[in-house]
């Protein structure tokens, strides 16, 4: 189960939003969860109402991108694909 902090709960109660707003404001109370691993985009989107492609589109519409990875990993990722081409 998930559980929102008293101090989140306040907040949210002191500044009502409209529809598009608690629907932000959902995601990115889930997007902590959504990082560590504890659910997936789709289970996510589902407590949302929404689907997957829509909850992962809002994100990146607000500057969070849907793939995460450093440079270091990315260099690694390019390195292990450059060497399985010259095994083929």
């Amino acid at each position: 189960m998930l559980e929102i902090s008293k101090q989140a709960e306040n907040f949210m109660a002191q500044n009502p939003l409209d529809d598009n707003g608690k629907k932000l404001q959902a995601a990115l109370l889930l997007y902590p969860y959504i990082l560590n691993g504890d659910i997936s985009h789709g289970y996510a989107a589902k407590l949302l109402g929404t689907n997957r492609l829509s909850l992962i589109s809002l994100y990146e519409s607000i500057g969070i991108p849907y793939i995460q990875i450093s440079k270091e990993e990315l260099a690694e990722e390019v390195a292990l694909f450059d060497k399985l081409k010259e095994i083929e």
